[in-house]
C-alpha cells in the first residue's frame, strides 16, 4: 500500500470523519498525505469537529492504527481498497459520497456489468423464486449480481448467481469479521469459495447497527448499473436503495406482484413513481442497454433429481394432502417429507396447514387452505 492509500485508510479510521468530510479535507490539503499538516486553526474555521481535529493531530498514532488494520485484514484474507487507487470501482466513485475505503474479501470485479437485486427479508415463495431464477439467468448472461446478504430476496439472488457459475458481490452493514445475519454465514462462505466478493465500508470489529444499513444500501446501488426490486413492503429498506439509485442516476426496475400481497405494494409504489416495470430478465438487460436476449425458461429447464421431479409432477396449484401424495407417488411419507422440503426451498412447492401441499406456479403464490 503506497503512502496516499495508507493515509486514506488512516483518515477513514478517525471517529467522525465520514466520506463528505474526507472529501472536504482532501480538497483543503490537495491530497490525503498532506491532510495531517493542515493547521488546527484552519480546520476549526472550516467547521471540523474537535474529535476529527484531535485525530489529525495524532498523526503517528493514526497511521499506526492503519498499518495494524492492514495486518488484521491480511490475517482474514482481506484487504483495504482506497479511493486513490485505480482498482476502486468506477461506478462507486461517481456517487456524491463514495466511501474513502472499501474492505474486501474475495475476488472483487474491476469491470463488468453489475446489477443490484434487492427486496424483502420476509419474502414470499413467489419473490424468492423470481429473485433466484432471474439472478441465475442474468448471471448467465454476464451480469454481476450485487446484493446485501440478508435473508429473503438478497440470499435468493446470491444463490441464483452462484448456481449459474456467475459472480456475486455481498455488501455488508458491518465489519468483515462480524458478518450478519448468522444464518447466512454458510452462504457467505460459498460466495468466497466461488470467487465472489464480500465488501463493506466499515472497519474490522464494527457490529451491525440499524443505522449502518441505509449506508450499506447506497453502496449496493452505487456499485451497480441499476437496481432491480423484486419484492418490498411499503416500509422496506429496499425502497431506500431504490431512492438512492434514482439519486445516483441508476436505472430503477421493479417486478410486479399480486395486488393482494403486502410484499408487492412497495414495488407497485415504485412503478407509480416512475420505476420501470419488468416481467422478464430480457427486459432487465434491455433497460441497462445490454445485448441479450436471455433464453426464456432456462431455470425451469434445470434438471431436478428424479424423486423431486416425480413429486413435483403430482403437485398442482390446488392443495393436496401428504397422504394422498404418498399414495400417488408410491413413496413413504417420511421420504416424501424430505423431498417436499427440498422443493419448498427451491420455491417450487408450498406447505400449508394440516399437511397439505401445493405447486407454486409462475403467476401466484397459491391458495390459502383454511
Amino acid at each position: 500500500m503506497n503512502e496516499e492509500a495508507l493515509c486514506t485508510l488512516a483518515l477513514s479510521l478517525i471517529p467522525g470523519l465520514g466520506p463528505l468530510r474526507f472529501q472536504r479535507l482532501v480538497a483543503l490539503a490537495g491530497q490525503p498525505s498532506r491532510v495531517f499538516s493542515l493547521p488546527r486553526e484552519k480546520l476549526r474555521q472550516a467547521g471540523f469537529p474537535s474529535a476529527v481535529i484531535e485525530g489529525l493531530a495524532q498523526e503517528k498514532k493514526t497511521l499506526r492504527r492503519a498499518r495494524e488494520e492492514c495486518e488484521r485484514l491480511g490475517d482474514l484474507g482481506a484487504r483495504a481498497l482506497t479511493i486513490v487507487e485505480e482498482a476502486y470501482p468506477p461506478l462507486l466513485r461517481e456517487i456524491a459520497d463514495p466511501p474513502p475505503v472499501l474492505f474486501v474479501r474475495g475476488s472483487f470485479p474491476t469491470e463488468g456489468h453489475p446489477l443490484a437485486v434487492v427486496g424483502s427479508r420476509a419474502a414470499t415463495s413467489y419473490g424468492r423464486r423470481v429473485a433466484q431464477e432471474w439472478a441465475f439467468e442474468l448471471a448467465r448472461a454476464g451480469l454481476d449480481i450485487v446484493s446485501g446478504l440478508a435473508v429473503g430476496i438478497d440470499a435468493a439472488a446470491h444463490r441464483g448467481a452462484l448456481r449459474a457459475g456467475g459472480h456475486t458481490v455481498a455488501v455488508l452493514g458491518c465489519g468483515l469479521d462480524r458478518p450478519y445475519p448468522q444464518e447466512n454465514r454458510p452462504l457467505l462462505q460459498e460466495i468466497l469459495e466461488s470467487r465472489g466478493a464480500v465488501v463493506t465500508e466499515f472497519p474490522l470489529g464494527t457490529e451491525p447497527k440499524p443505522h449502518h444499513f441505509p449506508l450499506r444500501n447506497r453502496l449496493i446501488s452505487g456499485l451497480s448499473l441499476g437496481v432491480l426490486v423484486v419484492e418490498a413492503s411499503p416500509r422496506s429498506g429496499s425502497l431506500i436503495t431504490a431512492r438512492l439509485a434514482g439519486e445516483q442516476g441508476r436505472e430503477v426496475m421493479a417486478v410486479p406482484g399480486s395486488v393482494y400481497s403486502h410484499r408487492s405494494r412497495g414495488c407497485h409504489r415504485l412503478m407509480r413513481e416512475g420505476a420501470l416495470p419488468v416481467d422478464s430478465p430480457s427486459q432487465v438487460l434491455e433497460a441497462l442497454g445490454l445485448e441479450g436476449p436471455v433464453p426464456e425458461g432456462s431455470v425451469k429447464e434445470l434438471t431436478l433429481p428424479p424423486a423431486e421431479a416425480k413429486v413435483l409432477g403430482h403437485l398442482e396449484v390446488y392443495p393436496i394432502h401428504v397422504d394422498d401424495l404418498a399414495q400417488k407417488t408410491g413413496l413413504e411419507v417420511s421420504r416424501l417429507s424430505g423431498i417436499l422440503l427440498a422443493l419448498e426451498l427451491k420455491g417450487l412447492a408450498k406447505g400449508l396447514a394440516g399437511n397439505f401441499y401445493q405447486k407454486v406456479n409462475e403467476d401466484e403464490e397459491g391458495f390459502d387452505h383454511r
